[in-house]
C-alpha cells in the first residue's frame, strides 16, 4: 500500500517534470541573467530600490521549518501564508492526486495578504491611512 502509495507520488513529480521542466530552466535562466545584468535575482528591488513583497520569503519559510519564528516574521511576514498554501498545494497535487480546493480563491487571499504586509511594512506614510479608515 505504501509503496504503490509513494510510486503515485513520484510518477506525478516526473509526469510535472517532464510538463513543466522547460518554464523552469527558462525560470532559472532568467534569474541568472537577472544576477549578471542587473546584480541581483530580483528585478523589481534592482529596478525600483525597494524590496518585493517576496523578498526573504525562502528564508521567512526555511526559518519557520526551522522552529525559528521571530527570525522568520522579521524576513517576510508572509511566510505564514505561503508556507501552508504551498503545504496544500503540494499534499493535494502530489499525495492526493487531486487540485487544492478553492485553489484560485487561496492563492488571491495569500497574494493579497502578501502585498498588504508589504505595504504596512516598507510604505509606512500609507499606514496612516490605513489608521484613518476606521
Amino acid at each position: 500500500m505504501i509503496t504503490s502509495r509513494l510510486k503515485q507520488v513520484l510518477e506525478r513529480i516526473t509526469g510535472d517534470i517532464r510538463t513543466y521542466g522547460l518554464g523552469i530552466l527558462i525560470a532559472i535562466a532568467a534569474m541568472v541573467m537577472f544576477r549578471i545584468v542587473l546584480g541581483a535575482v530580483c528585478p523589481f528591488r534592482a529596478l525600483l530600490h525597494i524590496p518585493c513583497p517576496g523578498c526573504g520569503l525562502t528564508r521567512s519559510c526555511l526559518c519557520i521549518l526551522s522552529l525559528r519564528f521571530v527570525d522568520a516574521f522579521r524576513w517576510n511576514p508572509a511566510g505564514y501564508l505561503w508556507l501552508p498554501f504551498l503545504a496544500g498545494l503540494l499534499y493535494f497535487r502530489y499525495v492526493r492526486g487531486k487540485t487544492l480546493p478553492h485553489l484560485t480563491a487561496a492563492l488571491i487571499i495569500v497574494c493579497l495578504g502578501s502585498f498588504l504586509q508589504w505595504i504596512l511594512r516598507f510604505f509606512p506614510a500609507l499606514r496612516q491611512a490605513f489608521y484613518l479608515i476606521k
